[in-house]
């Protein structure tokens, strides 16, 4: 008779052509291997000090075992007989999932410890579950666990916009703004891996993904034993029709159906579905003799849809997002080893254990394994499915395990002065809790790289838990619940981290790494954030390739942001050295170009025939037409002005679409203000003071008081004060001390004794009249000290005359 294995198993007899089983040694008591010790040790990759001819002893009696207890339950892992066995095997406290963890083990199928999930463990085929981080017009960036990131581009982003480009119909679908939004769960599957070289040099990878169902669903996994009721799985809008809509679960076959009135019921009444839309759904009724099935929507229905034991449930047919019962079989130091489905085991990384009824921001515990016991039972969705390595991981976080959005969520750039450290991960990094007023905390990590400008060869010795941290948010990872934060000193106090940190008219800094485009000069603005420099925007626009010859690569320069459009992720930024130190309020938006607004602007253009065209910030645009120039009798603008030069505009009207229409003959270096600018002395420099200019100061040459004669003019009531303007040396003016002293009688009554002696310094004033007419008054210039006068005349917004007013 053949000898017994362990478990009292004869060994299968060898099939034609396969190698013999060495002769081994006699198993007796003092060399006879003890299976279940040699599993309970779990090794982390050590030697097991067996010899390579016990190994395969050992291999070859599990191997046995298990194709006996597969044929005592009838052949089919997952089949009705092993459904009944599992139902006996709480009477008879049989295992089954101990049973079938040990014998993986022993066939060296089992992780012997918990990795993070990182780009070098991904391989293309490898289905994930991600959230979906931004949408644009040409993809989608996707949150995935471990803080990974992946992108999904627009033929990719559903079935629908695959077949599209095609036919040349391209152009009809739904913009992916309508089918996609920022915080809505996929299933995804990976498509290309590619790592090269990011802006700046730097070292860049890139997860190409797909949101195609028929890349996501294996074929053949989907049969009638497959879609039951209860079974959750993704779709897509296939068509609309009068009562509902019919979806698309990727292949032939089977078409599901969802009613109008059901969907409206769980999502508001007028609720729609746009055809390419992808949907995650529970199957209500089993197919019907066309292979359609009823589906539901409803959130908590989705969200509760627990997998079950099937037939032809495989790897293949494990999608990611699904929620399974697990239980625990492993502690380890780092994570959990846990079983699912019976026959199925994953495991679960720090990032990712929760335990139901525990704080998850208590220091020495968050992220930790305290408090889990073997044979634990709980609820996990299944994060990824490796078909390669046959590697499962799966997470406990509870925003997961509900399908929402993590809560709270700190703003991107916001400031933590006392981020407390919960969890230290030497090599790696550090977890903090992120205290947010009025609401719970919430959690963020620091990545080592984002710790210090300095290398920390081991961060335990210098963050200890407990601790204090400043920090900033720098991003967002929606899957692992965290915020992405930098303690860096240079990263907490930048300016910008993002597009939508910028503004037009800000000033941003930033280092150019580019000044060969054509375009214009490319400025590095922060990570991820770049901004060009149009060519017609540098220093000296007449001869762009002497201006470039004043840059080089790596050289720090400072502009004003002149447009910006986060969706796109798209900036330009000027030079323009009289953009930059302009004191008046830039024109950044339509709403802001109102009639008798001054400020400065770019030519862009010249025609002869129309005029002068102007370019503001925030893409606004203007015409000064040829009469509104200054120019002199019988001359052509294209004399005076070029593009890329920087002018002073005012506001004068409106065109029937809103746009603005300026005046040059008020600004500086206009050719007709200086050719009809007066000759030398006090007339000259007092028709240089316009009504509306500021007077920065001004000194009190005399005091009149109320009821005496005035010397400069008609006697004011309540007094007035004379006064020299240095900047306009010999040119009367005047300020009436009732309702011009200050904008609040109280505090006119405070500063009357203060101001209204000989000596006393003003300023800013504004001017509010000049005196005409041929007497002692002629020429005299009315000023004013009232706060809101000289507010608005420096935005431009006092009338200058009544036109202005209409």
């Amino acid at each position: 008779m053949p000898p017994k294995g362990k478990a009292g198993t004869t060994p299968h007899k060898r099939a034609h052509g396969e190698a013999p089983t060495p002769k081994r040694k006699p198993i007796t008591k003092e060399n006879k291997p003890d299976v279940a010790d040699e599993d309970a040790a779990f090794p982390r990759g050590g030697a097991d000090m067996l010899t390579k001819q016990e190994r395969q002893e050992i291999e070859a009696q599990a191997r046995a075992e298990l194709e006996r207890e597969e044929l005592e339950g009838g052949g089919s892992a997952a089949g009705p007989k092993r459904k009944k066995q599992k139902k006996g095997q709480e009477e008879d406290g049989v295992d089954l999932e101990g049973s079938f963890l040990k014998s993986s083990a022993v066939a060296g199928k089992v992780p012997q410890y918990v990795e993070l999930l990182k780009f070098k463990k991904l391989v293309v085929g490898m289905r994930m579950w991600g959230m979906v981080l931004e949408v644009t017009p040409k993809g989608l960036q996707i949150s995935l666990p471990d803080g990974l990131r992946g992108t999904v581009a627009l033929e990719e982003a559903c079935d629908l916009l695959h077949k599209k480009p095609k036919d040349g119909a391209g152009a009809q679908h739904a913009p992916l703004t309508s089918l996609f939004s920022v915080g809505q769960f996929v299933r995804c599957a990976v498509v290309g891996l590619q790592q090269g070289k990011g802006q700046g040099g730097r070292g860049g990878k890139m997860v190409e993904l797909s949101c195609r169902l028929r890349r996501v669903i294996a074929p053949g996994t989907l049969d009638r034993s497959t879609l039951v009721p209860g079974v959750a799985l993704p779709s897509e809008v296939k068509a609309e029709l009068d009562h509902g809509w019919t979806l698309s679960f990727g292949h032939k076959g089977f078409e599901g159906f969802l009613p109008r009135a059901q969907h409206q019921a769980a999502f508001g009444e007028g609720a729609t579905l746009a055809v390419g839309q992808l949907q995650e759904v529970v199957v209500q009724s089993a197919p019907d003799a066309r292979g359609v099935v009823s589906v539901s929507t409803h959130p908590g229905a989705v969200a509760d849809a627990l997998t079950s034991e099937g037939a032809g449930l495989s790897l293949e047919s494990l999608l990611p997002g699904a929620l399974v019962n697990a239980r625990v079989r492993r502690v380890q130091g780092d994570g959990l080893l846990v079983t699912f489905l019976t026959f199925f085991h994953g495991t679960v990384d720090p990032f990712h254990l929760h335990l139901p009824g525990r704080s998850s921001t208590k220091p020495g515990e968050a992220g930790t394994t305290k408090g889990f016991t073997e044979g634990m039972k709980l609820k996990a969705r299944i994060l990824y499915v490796n078909p390669t390595s046959k590697e499962v991981g799966l997470s406990l976080l509870p925003h997961l395990i509900d399908m929402t959005l993590p809560s709270p969520v700190p703003l991107m750039g916001q400031v933590f002065e006392n981020a407390r450290v919960l969890r230290v991960d030497n090599g790696l990094g550090v977890m903090l809790e992120l205290p947010q007023e009025g609401s719970d905390s919430c959690k963020g990590y620091c990545h080592i790289s984002n710790l210090s400008d300095e290398r920390l060869p081991k961060l335990d010795a210098v963050y200890k838990v407990g601790n204090a941290v400043r920090c900033r948010v720098i991003g967002f990872n929606l899957m692992d619940g965290l915020a992405h934060m930098s303690a860096r000193k240079a990263v907490v106090e930048q300016q910008v981290l993002s597009y939508n940190d910028v503004v037009p008219g800000m000033t941003i800094s930033g280092k150019l790494y580019s000044v060969d485009d054509p375009l214009g000069l490319w400025v590095s603005v922060a990570k991820n954030v770049r901004a060009l420099v149009p060519a017609l925007h540098l220093p000296d626009a007449s001869s762009a390739q002497k201006a470039r010859a004043k840059f080089k690569v790596d050289q720090n320069v400072t502009g004003r942001v002149l447009a910006v459009d986060p969706a796109a992720k798209k900036m330009s930024i000027t030079l323009k050295p009289g953009l930059l130190t302009s004191k008046l309020p830039p024109i950044v938006s339509l709403d802001q170009a109102v009639p008798g607004v001054k400020t400065h602007a770019v030519v862009t253009g010249v025609k002869d025939d129309k005029g002068v065209f102007l370019s503001f910030y925030g893409n606004v645009t203007s015409l000064a037409p040829t009469a509104e120039l200054g120019l002199p009798t019988g001359a052509v603008p294209s004399a005076y002005f070029h593009p890329g030069q920087v002018v002073r505009a005012r506001v004068t009207s409106l065109d029937s679409l809103g746009r603005p229409r300026c005046s040059l003959k008020a600004g500086k270096g206009a050719p007709g203000a200086e050719a009809a600018a007066p000759a030398n002395g006090a007339a000259a420099h007092g028709r240089a003071l316009q009504v509306g200019d500021v007077v920065d100061s001004a000194v009190v040459k005399a005091v009149v008081e109320a009821g005496a004669a005035a010397t400069a003019g008609t006697q004011p009531r309540g007094g007035a004060l004379l006064l020299d303007i240095p900047s306009a040396p010999g040119v009367p003016a005047r300020l009436d001390l009732r309702g011009h002293l200050s904008d609040h009688p109280a505090a006119e009554a405070v500063l009357r004794p203060l101001l209204a002696k000989q000596g006393a310094q003003l300023g800013p004033l504004v001017v509010l009249e000049r005196l005409e007419g041929s007497g002692g008054a002629a020429g005299t210039l009315i000023l004013s000290r009232k706060p809101s006068l000289v507010k608005a005349a420096a935005a431009g917004m006092l009338p200058r005359n009544f036109e202005e007013v209409k």
